[in-house]
């Protein structure tokens, strides 16, 4: 009955709120590399770019203005051009690998709750494919 009791934490999930860059821009802790919270703030540039135009950012000279226009005012240079030239490039496409990695992940996440074992993740987990760098954001 206490084999896990060193692992019970109250886990509780706040009501959804509208995505706040700032809230995230607040959880960033290393400004000197591209942090994940950096990419979870430019995929947000990403989807308000797919809101405005209903495509992904794939030409470079076309998409290159709009999408960095659109990109949080939290993201400074010399990150702000290289997290829009990413963007670009990747236009949107999903690899297998980062899929593979994403799954396994939440396969992981998934098996902690069913066994009611460990404390599984909470809020919002992004993974950076091209680092091979993780985090999980409390917001």
């Amino acid at each position: 009955i206490t084999k896990n009791l060193r692992n019970i934490r109250i886990i509780s999930t706040p009501e959804y709120k509208h995505f706040d860059p700032q809230a995230i821009f607040d959880e960033i802790i290393d400004f000197s590399s591209l942090a994940p919270e950096l990419w979870s703030l430019a995929l947000y540039g990403a989807d308000l770019f797919y809101a405005q135009f209903s495509r992904w950012p794939c030409n470079y000279s076309q998409d290159f203005e709009p999408l960095l226009s659109l990109l949080p005012t939290q993201i400074h240079e010399p990150f702000r051009t290289q997290i829009t030239t990413e963007l670009i490039r990747a236009a949107g496409s999903s690899l297998h690998t980062t899929a593979a990695v994403i799954g396994g992940i939440a396969s992981q996440e998934a098996i902690k709750i069913i066994a009611n074992q460990f404390v599984p993740l909470n809020h919002s987990f992004i993974f950076d494919g091209i680092h091979g760098a993780a985090a999980v954001i409390n917001v």
